[in-house]
């Protein structure tokens, strides 16, 4: 907010910023773009730095697994508990709704030598294979921040590798033939069969190539040439005899150039006169 927008010579004016923190903390840099009718300067860039002071938080908010195999614990990660009221905030407990994620409060010491309490988190065998976003809640004493979360995400693979998980056809002109292919592998040591392969939309065919009978298949997948949309959306779902993977689910995704309109010349924008 600028005090006032005329400013006499040897005059001064103030700008008043303000901060959304949101549930951010700790150092923060922000620019500001101060534009004049100054024949000498007309834009000058200010950058503005603070430090967000939190009672209390955790660092970080979000934990990332990352891929892991199935059936095997994952390496332990740690969320510490930071802010101005660390020290005097008891942890009273740590609960997950997924049995499969265990957390736990543990002490430890930081790099100033001061004692604290930290959260170790890991992943437990027996998380169902594909993609998991879980919660973990964090319980105190604290007279305002009576709980605090943190996400916790990542995927469990299977027995079937699966390439791509997301088909994408990117940018595509309207009536051409294009194809992607989506890849099956089996672990080392492990077979299967794909039963059925089908496509949630009739724009996108899709048809079977067996590599190497119970352990390498391809997915071709076609777009149909008569596809007039401007925006291709749908799934391809295999289907095989793995327990864990029975149905594979690939979303495709694509959109087509814009095509431009009849008797309109590139850079000729509708409203302005023609130049003579």
């Amino acid at each position: 907010m600028v005090s006032t927008r005329d400013i006499p010579p040897g005059g001064e004016g103030r700008i008043k910023v303000s901060f959304k923190t949101g549930t951010s903390f700790g150092k923060r840099t922000k620019s500001i773009t101060v534009r004049s009718n100054d024949p000498e300067k007309r834009s000058v860039r200010l950058k503005i730095t603070t430090d967000v002071q939190a009672k209390l938080a955790l660092v970080p908010r979000r934990v990332y697994f990352g891929k892991l195999r199935k059936g095997v614990r994952s390496p332990d990660r740690y969320v510490e508990i930071a802010g101005t009221d660390r020290d005097t905030t008891k942890i009273l407990f740590v609960e997950s709704r997924n049995k499969f994620i265990r957390a736990e409060v543990v002490p430890f010491t930081r790099k100033d030598g001061s004692r604290g309490k930290r959260i170790r988190v890991a992943v437990l065998p027996g998380m169902k294979v594909g993609r998991f976003n879980e919660w973990v809640a964090v319980h105190t004493d604290h007279k305002e921040k009576k709980k605090i979360t943190f996400h916790v995400y990542g995927e469990i693979t299977g027995d079937i590798m699966v390439l791509p998980q997301y088909l994408s056809f990117g940018m595509f002109r309207k009536g051409g033939k294009y194809e992607r292919k989506i890849r099956l592998k089996a672990a080392p040591g492990i077979s299967f069969r794909v039963l059925d392969v089908k496509s949630t939309t009739p724009d996108l065919i899709p048809n079977l190539l067996t590599i190497r009978e119970g352990t390498d298949y391809w997915v071709e997948v076609c777009m149909k040439e008569s596809f007039d949309k401007d925006t291709l959306n749908g799934k391809i779902i295999i289907t095989t005899d793995d327990k864990d993977q029975q149905y594979i689910e690939v979303t495709v995704t694509g959109r087509a150039f814009k095509e431009r309109m009849k008797g309109r010349r590139p850079g000729n924008a509708r409203g302005m006169k023609k130049r003579r």
